[in-house]
């Protein structure tokens, strides 16, 4: 009996994980006329029932303190016939084997055989705590109960597989033309696409780690974050604001953009019972090719904390590398959708105006592209005038100056502000080198530009530039902005001032030649007047006049 024994754990050994069991699931003892019943109690550590049982064949219509009860009065005689259990007239054996983990118990095992049993009593407590190892260890305890020390690393990889099937990628990305206030809807849209997923996301990790609270913060497109928490409170007992001070504090450290939306969403789960006291944060980067898209972050207890910073916590970092490739994926793909309708737009504008013969129009145009398709409000448009050829101050773009600078001065003194006009090239001072309240001078060129970004092509004569100040009203402007659709811009405005600056001057022409006609009487008049019209077409000050 005791080979049968044997045999019945070494098939224990090979039983499956399991969350539920059955009495049809439960058949190692099938072989031995003994056996009755088999009850498990589990612990799980939920709130209002920790413990979870399953109880077998002949226990099935019995709890845990019927079938084992300590408490019998009086006492018997020999200690062994505690183990005893009379049920429905027929006696019975009842053995119970703890399942000890860590020094933690975690789980019961008891055995229910006939009192009539050939084998010995000690043989069958063996067996019992033998197979309370093997069976209890199948269970699937929740993750947050289980000890690095003993983790399975088939449950973690499992939770991990699980996970990844949230982050699905097959949604499509779009991005909203640009247009006047487009940058709140923009982001509450693609908030929308994202929560759900990210929910769902957070509260399975809260739920399997018994953290306190969970959050994310994603870098959900260009200018555009999303920020949602989930956390072990209830919206109405006043610990949600303590909690939402905290996940500011420890995002302090991480750069977020300062003209970014930021749009926020917090859930109450309230499924634990402990205190949010005492709580330390711990933050992970969602990185994805050396970038960083967003923040995972948790608060919780010093037991957990020590837990998930230890040298052997790679899950916590895991689970952020996976945020950082679905988060690089979305951010990329409506990144380029930005691109496409920003680009869509510029070609929009440039097509109708081309045809306009009004410069104040065009320049107004100008305007407003640079605040609504860029986001620049404070800065400049400087013009070289027809008849003078002298650079002077055509229009601002709607936003103040900073007030330390004197426009006057600027026009009027040479340094690398106007250098970069009559060049017709770029002038970069973002790193702030020259003393200048200017972050940018981008000129406006019927040509390809030669600029700092892109030095492809020549310089050549502009028309005039584009000055951006210095200025908390002004994004910061990406380097594919600034390298590929500002330029699209500023060519396609400048080929339509060149028409137009074009046409009044053959306007004027016309007009002068028509005054000539006034003074054929007076020579002297009209050789004035012909030297002026001769001027203006050549574009120089001085002529001399030979008889």
């Amino acid at each position: 009996m005791k080979t049968a024994l044997l045999n019945a754990l070494a098939e224990a050994e090979a039983f499956p994980c399991f969350s539920e069991l059955s009495s049809s699931d439960f058949t190692l003892l099938r072989d031995f006329s003994e056996y009755r019943g088999l009850a498990l109690r589990l612990y799980t550590g939920s709130s209002g029932q920790p413990w979870k049982e399953f109880r077998l064949h002949g226990s099935a219509d019995y709890n845990f303190d019927e079938l084992y009860r300590l408490n019998i009065d009086p006492l018997p005689d020999k200690p062994e016939d505690l183990l005893i259990k009379e049920i429905a007239g027929e006696k019975y054996v009842t053995l119970i084997s703890p399942y000890m983990v860590d020094g933690s118990h975690f789980a019961d095992l008891l055995l229910l055989i006939s009192a009539d049993t050939r084998i010995g009593i000690k043989e069958w407590h063996f067996f019992a705590d033998h197979l309370a190892t093997r069976i209890c260890s199948k269970f699937q305890f929740p993750l947050h109960l289980i000890r690095n020390q003993v983790e399975s690393s088939d449950r973690l990889l499992s939770f991990l597989r699980d996970t990844q099937k949230m982050l699905n990628t097959s949604r499509q990305a779009d991005a909203l033309p640009p247009a006047p206030g487009y940058e709140e809807r923009q982001a509450q849209l693609w908030f929308d696409e994202d929560s759900p997923m990210l929910t769902s996301f957070l509260l399975k990790l809260q739920r399997a780690f018994n953290f306190h609270t969970v959050f994310v913060l994603q870098h959900a497109g260009p200018d555009a974050y999303n920020q949602i928490s989930v956390m072990a409170a209830s919206e109405t007992d006043g610990t949600s604001s303590e909690i939402e001070e905290m996940i500011e504090i420890a995002m302090q450290h991480y750069r977020v953009e300062k003209h970014a939306t930021i749009t926020k969403s917090s859930v109450f789960s309230a499924n634990q019972e402990f205190s949010s006291n005492n709580l330390s944060p711990l933050v992970f980067a969602c990185q994805a090719g050396g970038q960083t898209y967003g923040h995972l972050g948790f608060l919780m207890s010093d037991d957990n904390f020590k837990r998930h910073i230890s040298h052997r916590s790679k899950l916590m970092p895991t689970l952020a590398n996976q945020l950082g490739l679905y988060f690089s994926h979305y951010y990329q793909m409506r990144k380029e959708a930005r691109h496409g309708r920003m680009l869509q737009q510029i070609n929009q504008t440039c097509n109708t105006i081309i045809s306009s013969v009004n410069i104040d129009a065009i320049l107004f145009k100008l305007v407003e592209s640079l605040n609504y398709l860029f986001g620049q409000y404070s800065g400049a448009i400087l013009m070289f005038s027809r008849e003078t050829n002298e650079l002077g101050l055509s229009n601002f773009l709607g936003g103040e100056k900073p007030q330390n600078l004197d426009m006057d001065r600027l026009i009027h003194s040479k340094g690398p502000v106007i250098d970069a006009i009559n060049e017709g090239s770029a002038f970069d001072n973002r790193n702030g080198h020259y003393p200048l309240p200017v972050r940018y001078v981008l000129p406006l060129a019927t040509t390809p530009q030669a600029t700092s970004f892109n030095t492809e092509f020549p310089p050549a004569r502009s028309l005039g530039g584009v000055v951006l100040f210095e200025s908390e009203l002004n994004k910061p402007l990406a380097e594919e902005d600034l390298a590929k659709l500002m330029p699209i811009l500023l060519n396609g405005m400048s080929a339509a001032l060149q028409v137009a600056s074009n046409y009044a001057e053959k306007l004027d022409t016309i007009k002068a030649l028509e005054g000539l006609m006034e003074r054929l009487s007076d020579s002297n008049k009209l050789l004035d007047e012909m030297i002026v019209i001769i001027r203006r077409l050549l574009k120089v000050n001085r002529i001399s006049y030979l008889e």
